[in-house]
This record gives C-alpha cells, sequence and structure tokens, in this order.
C-alpha cells in the first residue's frame, strides 16, 4: 500500500495568486498529481484545521485520513516526532 503521510500548510489546498480567481495549486495537491497513493493521511494542526479539512475534500482518488495533532509549534520537530509517535500508538492500542 502507498501512503503519503503530510502535514497541510497555508497554500494547501490552493495558494494565493496575484490575480483574482488564479489560485495555484498546493503542495500536497501538486504532489497526488504527479503521482497517485492509496492512503492520504493529513495531520492537522489547531492552525491549520479549516484548511485541512478543504484539502481532504480537494483530493479524489484513494483514502484520506485526516488526524488532528497538538502542536504550537508546528517547526518544533521534538514535538512533531512525539506526537506522531502518540497517533501511531493510538492506532496499534
Amino acid at each position: 500500500m502507498d501512503m503519503l503521510p503530510t502535514f497541510t500548510g497555508f497554500n494547501d489546498p490552493y495558494g494565493k495568486a496575484t490575480v483574482a480567481g488564479n489560485e495555484r495549486v498546493g503542495p500536497v495537491l501538486s504532489l497526488l498529481s504527479l503521482r497517485k497513493f492509496d492512503l492520504v493521511v493529513l495531520f492537522a494542526t489547531p492552525r491549520m484545521a479549516s484548511l485541512t479539512e478543504e484539502t481532504a475534500k480537494a483530493i479524489s482518488g484513494g483514502e484520506v485520513i485526516v488526524r488532528s495533532v497538538h502542536l504550537p509549534d508546528p517547526t518544533d520537530y521534538l514535538a512533531i516526532l512525539g506526537e506522531l509517535r502518540r497517533d501511531k500508538r493510538r492506532d496499534s492500542g
């Protein structure tokens, strides 16, 4: 099974354009246009929750799961690893 675990960002599902109504495809959708995955797991931080839901709705094909992670600082890599490990334990328990 091909799986893409990823966080969403400010440019997902579409980035802002300099010309109104001319949005750019964001990083997640851009990758999915190049490669198909059986499962996409979108990790949503509190600030990105609505953009993560919009991204999930914009994905066609394959299964999409949205997981909430509680990270006040999305650049704190030790906290990210801790949250992902916590999520893995929840799935296996």
